[in-house]
């Protein structure tokens, strides 16, 4: 198919529905992209990495791909199922885990279940029934498994439904994990298709990405048939076999040893781990492994008892469950501490061992796993009632539960804004990509608002204080119906000029400008508008109509004069804690303060000043925001 140029508009609409998905809520979406994912918290919106997808998606926009697309593997969160229904007209998804299927049919309600196959993509069984659906399809994306088999398989038999000018693409997840050196099995598969069956047939494949590549290629007119082959060299990959059941748990061989894992899942592969793909994975060394299992079940539903005690203040009732537990299953700890070497970040895990420590033999040890675990994730309401349990019944220490549970609820603020501001990440003014700076801000007052258009910003952001002035008369009708809003916001709209000292002037407009300066342009012609009150913020402060104890924030637009803003602002300045301050890079207006005197100003207004933090443009090189904050920010009270 023939490319048409780029279409910036339905790009940009996908890159940005994606990034608000990524963010918008972890319980129900996952969080973030591949790359964004942390040590002991995998679980993203979106198992590729972000430029991967994007420049995927691009490569399907340009060449106007948008009728049926076949994903083999739905992934944990289905967000690449999503953002594929964005184009296309039919999206027909494999996927071997049944409880996969059952959530995204639950959290998503697609118009067509039956374009939801549970079934394994290599079973020709379900190729034919496949085939049978589809016909013909525009893109096939293959990420159902990391073997070279799986991926074989998936090649040979779905790759000729893709119609001539289609898309087959491939994601390589292998080399993000290794077990036994077999890190490089999807490659292999890679290498084996290009150079036996694409290249002599003239055919280009492509790479994006690094970790969790896509190799894709262009269907052509005629495309290829033959097998991708299996080097004489290729050990077979190996697979875990099911042994049995006990308790919640399924126990697995794999090679040589035996591991239980939650019951429920397909298949086990220990690649996967790294991936928080499995609640606990606890290695079983000797003997009976159904019975070792079975002994790890009970022991740990003993504990779970435990803590429930301990939660309903029956400190005793909990120590002597634990003390029966410890008796019973001595080697549990043994086997928790191996659980933790395969799966460091075992929430399970982390329970069982933090509580058979702190109400046995071992509180310190067991108050350190669960205070570390806590750190990890503080979303975690029942690690958080445990820890703090385990601080009131046990250690007697208040105090110290009172800390834990503001310092908590502080992370969760943070955590909730770095969410906001990654959806806000392109609106104006550019503060918002820097979430890390508006932390404890719940006051901002803003000196050259316009109409309003940052109120649903600082909003969302959780900015309960909010302050606008905005001198013209036009700008300010529709800034003040935007301040009408019953929230529970405390905003408010004065139609005010700002400066150095109380005075009057005329605003000034440039040709095609909406924004009234009280500068004069430097280029093109102007026209005088209305004559305005110049209030200065200081004056703001002893009329009562600012109190400084209120405001963290201030945002100054003032279209050139805003060092005379800040100038009129000494009073004020020092209780406040971030500044986000427009300059501008070229003389866009007469008198206009540079950047360097802004910055010069701001750092040397008392002991401590105002330190830059970040410069940005917001895409326009004549302008933008310098960002500063407090070199000692204020103590302020809990709220």
């Amino acid at each position: 198919m023939t490319r048409t140029s780029e279409s910036p508009l339905t790009l940009r609409g996908l890159r940005d529905q994606c990034d608000r998905e990524a963010v918008s809520d972890p319980g129900r979406y996952g969080q973030g992209y591949h790359e964004t994912q942390l040590a002991w918290s995998y679980d993203p919106a979106f198992e590729v990495g972000r430029e991967t997808l994007f420049r995927l998606l691009r490569e399907i926009v340009e060449r106007e791909l948008n009728g049926t697309f076949v994903q083999l593997g739905l992934g944990r969160r289905g967000g690449v199922r999503r953002t594929l229904e964005k184009i296309a007209a039919r999206v027909v998804t494999v996927e071997i885990d049944p409880a996969r299927v059952r959530a995204y049919v639950e959290r998503e309600c697609p118009s067509r279940i039956d374009d939801l196959i549970v079934g394994d993509s290599t079973d020709p069984a379900v190729a034919a029934l496949v085939r049978e659906r589809v016909g013909t399809c525009d893109l096939l994306l293959i990420d159902a498994d990391d073997s070279f088999e799986s991926v074989r398989a998936d090649w040979n038999a779905y790759s000729t439904l893709v119609r001539p000018g289609g898309i087959v693409a491939i994601v390589d997840s292998s080399q993000a994990r290794d077990w036994d050196g077999r890190e490089i099995d999807v490659d292999r598969c890679i290498l084996e298709l290009d150079t036996c069956v694409l290249a002599p047939n003239g055919i280009r494949l492509q790479r994006i990405g690094n970790d969790r590549a896509v190799h894709w290629y262009e269907q052509p007119s005629n495309p290829p048939t033959r097998d991708i082959p299996v080097p004489a060299s290729m050990a077979p990959t190996p697979h875990g076999e099911r042994i049995g059941t006990a308790e919640d748990l399924a126990v697995w061989a794999f090679g040589k040893r035996r591991f239980a894992i939650p019951s429920g899942h397909a298949s086990f592969d220990p690649r996967r781990i790294a991936d928080e793909e499995y609640a606990l994975v606890v290695p079983l060394r000797e003997g009976d492994p159904l019975a070792a299992a079975r002994a790890f079940g009970i022991a740990e539903q003993e504990l779970a008892h435990a803590r429930a005690l301990l939660l309903r203040g029956d400190v005793e009732g909990a120590r002597a469950v634990a003390g029966a537990v410890r008796r019973d299953a001595p080697q549990l700890r043994a086997w928790l501490l191996d659980a933790l070497a395969e799966h460091p970040y075992s929430r399970r895990a982390i329970l069982g061992i933090g509580t058979l420590g702190v109400l046995t033999d071992e509180p310190k040890e067991g108050r350190a796993w669960l205070e570390a675990a806590l750190d990890r994730d503080v979303t975690d309401t029942e690690l958080l009632q445990l820890v703090a349990a385990v601080q009131l019944r046990i250690d007697h220490d208040e105090v110290g539960a009172r800390a834990t549970i503001a310092q908590v609820q502080r992370k969760l603020d943070a955590t909730r804004l770095q969410s906001i501001c990654a959806q806000l990440h392109d609106a104006s003014p550019g503060i918002w990509r820097y979430p890390q700076l508006l932390e404890g801000v719940r006051g901002v007052i803003q000196v050259g608002a316009h109409r309003g258009e940052e109120i649903d910003a600082f909003t969302r952001a959780g900015f309960t204080r909010q302050l606008f002035l905005e001198p013209d008369p036009a700008a300010f009708e529709g800034l003040h119906r935007a301040c009408r809003r019953e929230d529970g916001i405390e905003r408010r709209a004065l139609r005010l000029a700002v400066g150095a000292a109380p005075d009057h002037g005329v605003l000034r407009y440039a040709d095609g400008s909406r924004s009234g300066s009280l500068c004069a342009p430097r280029v093109g012609a102007s026209e005088s508008g209305a004559e305005v009150e110049i209030a200065t913020l200081d004056e703001l402060v002893e009329q009562g109509v600012i109190d400084p104890r209120q405001f963290e924030l201030l945002v100054v637009d003032a279209e050139g004069s805003e060092l005379e803003v800040l100038r009129g602002a000494t009073k004020l300045l020092p209780h406040l804690d971030v500044l986000c301050v427009a300059v501008f890079y070229e003389p866009i207006y007469d008198g206009a303060a540079s950047p360097v005197e802004i910055h010069d100003f701001v750092g040397k207004l008392d002991e401590f000043g105002f330190l830059l933090r970040a410069h940005d443009s917001e895409g326009d090189p004549r302008r933008g925001n310098a960002i500063f904050t407090r070199g000692t920010r204020r103590r302020r009270p809990e709220r």
